[in-house]
C-alpha cells in the first residue's frame, strides 16, 4: 500500500455487518462452514479439465501485499481472492461469509485490554500447512502490520505484548482498553492475514509475487511483476471445491478497454463503464449485467475550518444548489442514488446502519440563495447576477476533479453550472488523482482552500467503526486532515463525544445509536458534500460458465464472494482441455496484451478502490 510520507494509504473497505456479542467484551463464535470437500492434489498437478475462467481487470498489480499495494492496479481484488481477515468477510445483506473466517471465535477480557483470536480448526493454507496462532502474530506483529513504518493507524502504540497461548490461540495485550481492536484488525481498513512463512521471508515491504501461499479459493501461480497476464490455481485445501479449476486474468490499462473483451466473448468477467454498459450488452447476447446499487460515494471535500466553508449556512446553500439527479443521470447514466437524504455519509443500502431521520436536502436554488444571504452574502440569483461576499467582491470558487474516474469531470461541470445559476463562479480544474494529492501536500494553486470532487467505488457502508471516522480516514482522496471534522466547534465537540462513547463499548445497540448521532451531525453540518452514491457495474459471460447467483452478492466491493464463486459451473460449450492454461487460449480468442509498460505509481486512488487516510488524533481545544 502506498504510504506518502508514511501518511497516505489505499485500501478497500468491505461492507461490514454486525456480529452478535455474548456478554460484555465477548463475541459469539462465528458460524461453522460447510463440510470440507477439498481435493488432495492441486489443479496444477492434475491439469484443468475445462476452459479456465477468464477475468479482465484494470492495470497489473504492483504488489500482492496489502501494506505496499498502490493505486491504479488490480491488487485489491486479487488479494481478496487469496486472503481473508480473522473474522471473515461481511456480505452486503448483513450476514458473515463464514467460509472466509480464519477464526472460530474472537474474544476479549471484560475491560477490552486483552484480545484472543483462535484459528479455525481444520483451516489450512494452500500448501497444506494449518492456519495457526503464528500467522496472526506475524501479520499483526512488529515485523509486518504493526511495523511503525507501515502502521498508518498507529495500532502498534496500543500493544503492550502479544504471544501464542497455544498453537491455535493468539493473544494481544493492550496498554489501554480498546473495544474496537477486533474491528481494526478484522476490517480491510488495515490488512488481510498472511502466512507467517511469507512475513518471515519477505517482511512488510515484500511484494508477494511468484507463487503465493494463500487461504482463499485460488492462489497466484508464478506471477512476474509487470506482466499483463496472471494465472490463479485452485487451492486444494479450500473447504468448498469450486468447479472453476483455474482463473486466467488479463490486465488492461483503462476501464474503457474492458468492453472489447466482453463484446468478443473472450472474457468471462469484467467491470464496465456506466456509459458503455448497454452497448456492451447489445453486442453479445451471452452477457449479463450485474448492477450493485449505491455501492460508491461521490463527494466534495473542503476545509470547513476556513472561510467561506466554515459557515454552516454556506455549506447547506451548496447542498441545495446542486442538481444531484442530473449528476446521477449524466455522469452515471442513471446507475446511482442521489444523496439528498444521505448526507450522513452512509449509503441508504446499509439499511441496518442508515439513519433515515437525518436532515434532508433537495435541488432548490431559491432555498440555496436564502441560505447564502443568511450567511451575509448579497446579490446572486443567476449567472448574470454574481453572488457577492459581504465586502462586495464576487464569489469565485475553485473545484478540482480527478480524471481517473470519467464520471468525476462530468459531475464537476454539472456542479459548476448549478452554482453558476445562483451567482457563484466556479473554476473547474481536472487532472489525475495523483496530481491532486501531490498538489495538496504543497498547496499548489491554492488547492487546500478549494474543493475536491472524487468518487470511490467500494462500499465500506455497514461497518459501524469505519462509519464513525472522518472523511479523510475513509472516503476522501488521501489529503491532509483538516483541523476539525465538523464546524462550528460545538458540533465538532459533539461528534468527538459520540466517537469516544462508541470506542468505549462493544454493545451493538449502543454503537448503532452513537453512529446514528454521528450521521445526523454530518447531515446537518456537512463536513463534506455527498453528491451521489453510484452503482457498481460488472458483466459476466454465460457462454462458458453459468449458475451465477441471481442476486448481486457475487463480486461486492471488488471482492469475490467465495461462496458464490464456488457455485459457478462450466457450460456444455466449455471446451475440454488436458493441461492448465498458461494465461492465453487461442481457442477462445483470449487476448493478452503482450507488451510490458511502465506504469507510473500514483499517490492517489483509482476509480475502483477505496482511498483512505491515516486517522488523525482528535483535535483538542
Amino acid at each position: 500500500m502506498l504510504k506518502e510520507s508514511a501518511e497516505t494509504r489505499l485500501t478497500t473497505i468491505l461492507v461490514l455487518s454486525l456480529l452478535v456479542f455474548s456478554g460484555i467484551g465477548t463475541i459469539i463464535p462465528l458460524a461453522s462452514v460447510a463440510s470440507a470437500q477439498s481435493s488432495t492434489t492441486a489443479s496444477a498437478a492434475v491439469g484443468c479439465p475445462s476452459r479456465p475462467f477468464h477475468e479482465t481487470l484494470v492495470s497489473p498489480p504492483n504488489s500482492l501485499n496489502f501494506l505496499t499495494l498502490t493505486t491504479g492496479s488490480s491488487s485489491v481484488p486479487i488479494i481478496f481472492t487469496e486472503y481473508s481477515n480473522p473474522a471473515g468477510f461481511d456480505l452486503p445483506n448483513g450476514s458473515i461469509e463464514s467460509i472466509s473466517a480464519m477464526t472460530d471465535w474472537i474474544k476479549s477480557s471484560p475491560n477490552y485490554t486483552i484480545w484472543y483470536f483462535n484459528a479455525k480448526p481444520g483451516a489450512k493454507w494452500s500448501n497444506g500447512v494449518p492456519v495457526n496462532a503464528s500467522d496472526f502474530l506475524a501479520t499483526f506483529g512488529p515485523n509486518f502490520g504493526l511495523n511503525a513504518t507501515y502502521d498508518f493507524a498507529g495500532l502498534h502504540l496500543e500493544v503492550k505484548s502479544e504471544y501464542a497461548y497455544n498453537s491455535s490461540e493468539a493473544v494481544f495485550v493492550l496498554n489501554q482498553p480498546d473495544s474496537q481492536w477486533w474491528q481494526k484488525l478484522r476490517s480491510d481498513y488495515y490488512t488481510t492475514t498472511y502466512p507467517a512463512a511469507f512475513v518471515n521471508s519477505q517482511g512488510a515491504g515484500g511484494a508477494n509475487f511468484g507463487t503465493d501461499i494463500a487461504y482463499g479459493p485460488f492462489y497466484v501461480s508464478n506471477y512476474t511483476s509487470g506482466s499483463f497476464s496472471m494465472t490463479m490455481l485452485r487451492n486444494p485445501y479450500f473447504p468448498i471445491k469450486p468447479s472453476i479449476c483455474q482463473i486466467d486474468i488479463n490486465f488492461v490499462d483503462s476501464l474503457s478497454e474492458t468492453s472489447t473483451y466482453l463484446e468478443s466473448g473472450s472474457t468471462d468477467f469484467a467491470f464496465v463503464e456506466y456509459s458503455n454498459a448497454q452497448a456492451v450488452l447489445a453486442a453479445n447476447h451471452n452477457l449479463k449485467l450485474y448492477d450493485e446499487k449505491g455501492y460508491g460515494i461521490t463527494d466534495v471535500q473542503y476545509n470547513d475550518s476556513i472561510y467561506p466553508y466554515n459557515m454552516t449556512d454556506f455549506r447547506q446553500g451548496l447542498a441545495w444548489s446542486v442538481n444531484q439527479s442530473a449528476i446521477v443521470q449524466q455522469a452515471y447514466a442513471g446507475y446511482g442514488l442521489t444523496a439528498y437524504n444521505a448526507q450522513g455519509a452512509v449509503s441508504p443500502i446499509a439499511t441496518s446502519l442508515f439513519n433515515s431521520n437525518q436532515m434532508s436536502y433537495g435541488y432548490n436554488p431559491t432555498t440555496a440563495l436564502n441560505l447564502f444571504h443568511n450567511a451575509g452574502f448579497t446579490g446572486g440569483g443567476s449567472s448574470n447576477t454574481p453572488l457577492k461576499y459581504p465586502n462586495g467582491t464576487d464569489v469565485t470558487l475553485n473545484l478540482w476533479a480527478d480524471t481517473d474516474n470519467t464520471a468525476d469531470p462530468v459531475a464537476a461541470q454539472i456542479m459548476a453550472t448549478d452554482l453558476g445559476n445562483v451567482g457563484i463562479k466556479v473554476n473547474v480544474q481536472t487532472t489525475t488523482a495523483g496530481t491532486i494529492v501531490g498538489d495538496y501536500s504543497s498547496n499548489v494553486g491554492g488547492i487546500t482552500s478549494g474543493m475536491i470532487l472524487a468518487t470511490i467505488n467500494v462500499a465500506y457502508f455497514g461497518n459501524s467503526f469505519l462509519d464513525t471516522l472522518p472523511g479523510w480516514d475513509v472516503y476522501w482522496l488521501p489529503t491532509v486532515p483538516n483541523h476539525v471534522w465538523l464546524s462550528p466547534n460545538s458540533a465538532n465537540q459533539e461528534w468527538l463525544s459520540n466517537v469516544t462513547a462508541f470506542d468505549s463499548t462493544s454493545n451493538v445497540q449502543q454503537d448503532n445509536a452513537y453512529l446514528s448521532n454521528i450521521e445526523a451531525l454530518n447531515a446537518q453540518y456537512l463536513p463534506s458534500l455527498v453528491l451521489a452514491y453510484p452503482d457498481k457495474l460488472f458483466v459476466v459471460n454465460t457462454q462458458y460458465y453459468t449458475n451465477y447467483p441471481s442476486n448481486n452478492l457475487i463480486y461486492y466491493s471488488y471482492v469475490w464472494n467465495w461462496t458464490a464463486l464456488a457455485t459457478i459451473q462450466p457450460t456444455s460449450a466449455n471446451p475440454i482441455i488436458t493441461a492448465p492454461s498458461t494465461g492465453t487460449n487461442s481457442e477462445t480468442l483470449y487476448i493478452i496484451i503482450a507488451v510490458v509498460v511502465v506504469v507510473a505509481v500514483l499517490a492517489a486512488a483509482s476509480v475502483f478502490y477505496m482511498r483512505t487516510r491515516k486517522r488523525a488524533a482528535p483535535p483538542t481545544f
